[in-house]
């Protein structure tokens, strides 16, 4: 019975670990499709009206703060981008290699919990 339970056990924490690095890719992917509609509008940045609810809860310091670090990280980011046409080809490979690696660690992990309670149970009888 023991052996049932940490070979669930460790089953549970590799479809947890699967869909960290699922999760990770996706936001991963989504954020850098998303950052292309970003390009070019540095310039624009000063010029984005800001909700009235939100100067409600946000201080306008606060905000211009934000507007002027977005503005700094804006020409970093389309440098960036043009720098690296193709930065998402490499995203799947290293999800799959991290992945691959969280496998196999956790397969050690499973391999000598297993082991351990084989040698406690002959140690025990």
């Amino acid at each position: 019975m023991l052996y049932i339970v940490s070979w669930f056990f460790v089953l549970t924490l590799l479809a947890i670990w699967s869909a960290c690095i699922w999760i990770a890719h996706s936001l991963a992917s989504w954020s850098l499709t998303g950052i292309g509609s970003v390009v070019g509008q540095t310039q624009q940045i000063d010029r984005l009206p800001i909700p009235d609810w939100i100067t409600v809860w946000i201080p306008s310091e606060l905000v211009l703060a934000v507007k002027a670090t977005a503005a700094g990280v804006l020409p970093w980011v389309e440098s960036a981008l043009e720098a690296l046409p193709s930065v998402g080809s490499w995203l799947s490979p290293l999800a799959w290699t991290v992945w691959g690696v969280g496998l196999v660690i956790l397969a050690v992990g499973a391999a000598l919990l297993h082991a351990l309670i084989s040698v406690s149970r002959r140690a025990a009888a």
